[in-house]
């Protein structure tokens, strides 16, 4: 493969160069390789806040989980709430309706 044709392969997804029958080396965007080395890089734990931790290397001690909680408006939620008690507070009337009929059709 001529290289101006492995690096446009190589934008599509990394390209394995082989050497008698094994991967010897990989051709791949800048991108990647910036993208794959701070990766490697990655924050390094202070031995320091390990033996706070009792020694615990676990990365859940020593990564900060992003904040996954959603913004509620407390006042829509009671709105939707009243609305679903009151449509609830309906289909009861409307079903001890239905169950006086059927007592009366007997």
């Amino acid at each position: 493969m001529k290289i101006g044709a492995m690096m446009d392969a190589a934008r599509a997804d990394p390209v394995e160069v082989d050497k008698h029958g094994r991967g010897v080396t990989a051709v791949r965007t800048v991108e990647e390789h910036e993208r794959l080395k701070a990766i490697e890089a990655g924050p390094m734990v202070e031995n320091a806040d390990i033996a706070a931790n009792g020694g615990n290397i676990a990365a859940s001690f020593h990564v900060e989980r992003p904040d996954a909680s959603e913004a509620v408006d407390i006042r829509m939620l009671n709105a939707d709430i009243a609305r679903s008690v009151a449509r609830q507070a309906e289909l009861r009337a409307i079903d001890s309706l239905l169950a006086d009929l059927e007592r009366s059709a007997a």
